[in-house]
């Protein structure tokens, strides 16, 4: 995936997977940037004191980080993704990474997710980008 900002955050992939805060670090009992909506995960480059936030910027969705522009992380999701929304948590990242890391569920253009979705499917469910997935990068990041 395209993503502008610093390099060297640990574990980033072309699947848009970004690194984390300290391995220490814990959101003792704290949601996700303080519960908002849209938080997704710690920002790897701000060690966790920004989030990367859904957003859609220009028609293209993509996560950002809340400290933007202080902190340049953006991770852009493959322009096959049309829509995308918070859709529950990682039972794989959140524990691995010891913070709350959400989930999307993204609408691809039609046509374009056929290496991802089962013919007639427009809709992926459950879409992680902390590292446990590699369905972005399979649709074209």
């Amino acid at each position: 995936g395209r993503r502008s900002g610093a390099a060297g955050a640990g574990g980033a992939g072309a699947g848009g997977s970004a690194a984390h805060g300290p391995a220490g670090a814990v959101a003792s009992g704290r949601d996700a940037a303080g519960g908002a909506e849209d938080a997704l995960l710690p920002c790897g480059f701000c060690v966790g004191q920004g989030w990367l936030m859904l957003r859609s910027l220009e028609g293209r969705w993509c996560a950002q980080c809340s400290r933007h522009p202080a902190c340049s992380c953006t991770m852009w999701f493959p322009e096959s993704v049309v829509a995308a929304e918070v859709d529950g948590q990682c039972g794989i990242c959140g524990p691995r990474l010891r913070y709350v890391i959400r989930t999307m569920r993204v609408r691809v253009a039609p046509g374009r997710g056929a290496a991802v979705l089962p013919r007639g499917a427009d809709t992926l469910r459950g879409v992680c980008i902390a590292g446990c997935s590699d369905v972005l990068e399979r649709l074209g990041a």
